[in-house]
């Protein structure tokens, strides 16, 4: 009888995993650099990295079917107790969220007025449970959020900046014949300077009295499980309006441009950890290619359900 993994065991495991695909790529790109290449210790590093690859994939599957079935199978007498503290701030942030419902209107000069008066950022009048933070933290994982397929810093200031070297073509150094000839300057390099400024969203949340009269815990759940999608929204729509400003854009006219795309979008040296993203409009088109003996050239990974 097989052993069965806890959600924590799992989630570790596909750190790790994930990890140890990163080491192998850090091996594949020293390797190219090495003047003792070799296609055979190549080959089996390429190997390892991709079985490594589908052993995270698949944790990653197992994690997220493990996390669904704690939460359907979890009953009251498992869940953690609140404390009295814990408690007393649940109920206090349900009594505000009740009153900002019924009474929007004086729940807003109630806020103006804490800002003016304390100059606080936090003076909203309604404080956000640690448990809440927590639902909304599991909920995001099992929803499709590319935030995954970006860089995310944390950051102990609301604005700020970055420093990044320009990307331009590195020119041969200048052959010098005679023993007084002229050196040149070099093209140095250049620097530039990206700054991040956090940005606040909010909205307001609209309920029916028969939900305003239900028990404190469902009210928070349902307020975690909407904020959850809203979350997910706002990032990917921010990930995507980056994505558009993208200054180099090719036309994909047909299967070849794709092809093309691959190979000379980005540097040799990142290929090996680069990701190819679309819509599913996207990939129906891409699924739809067929060669001229009627096969389609995209075909479904045995090992990934929904993978080509």
């Amino acid at each position: 009888m097989g052993v069965k993994l806890t959600v924590n065991q799992l989630n570790e495991a596909w750190i790790a995993s994930g990890d140890k695909v990163t080491d192998f790529n850090d091996q594949i790109n020293i390797a190219l650099n090495d003047d003792n290449f070799s296609a055979e210790a190549m080959s089996e590093l390429k190997n390892k990295r991709d079985n490594e690859k589908v052993r995270r994939d698949a944790l990653r599957e197992q994690l997220v079917e493990a996390q669904a079935e704690q939460v359907v199978n979890m009953r009251e007498e498992e869940k953690d107790p609140l404390n009295k503290s814990e408690n007393e701030l649940k109920d206090k942030f349900v009594k505000d969220f009740v009153n900002m419902v019924r009474n929007p209107m004086a729940f807003m000069n109630t806020v103006s007025s804490k800002t003016e008066t304390s100059g606080s950022d936090s003076a909203a009048g309604l404080t956000i449970p640690q448990d809440i933070r927590t639902m909304i933290n599991t909920l995001v994982r099992q929803y499709d959020s590319l935030q995954q397929y970006v860089r995310v810093e944390s950051v102990s200031t609301s604005n700020g900046s970055r420093v990044y070297e320009k990307w331009t073509d590195v020119t041969p150094l200048t052959v010098i014949d005679a023993e007084d000839g002229k050196i040149p300057d070099l093209d140095n390099p250049q620097l530039t300077i990206i700054k991040y400024l956090i940005k606040r969203y909010a909205g307001i949340i609209t309920a029916t009295n028969t939900l305003l009269k239900d028990t404190a815990e469902n009210i928070l759940a349902w307020l975690s499980s909407w904020i959850a999608k809203k979350v997910v929204v706002t990032r990917n729509q921010a990930i995507i309006e980056v994505m558009k400003a993208a200054p180099k854009k090719p036309t994909i006219a047909k299967f070849d441009d794709v092809i093309t795309m691959i190979n000379t979008a980005v540097d040799p040296a990142i290929i090996a950890t680069s990701s190819l993203l679309t819509n599913q409009s996207g990939l129906n088109k891409l699924a739809l290619v067929k060669t001229a003996e009627g096969k389609y050239l995209l075909e479904p990974d045995p090992t990934k359900p929904n993978s080509y």
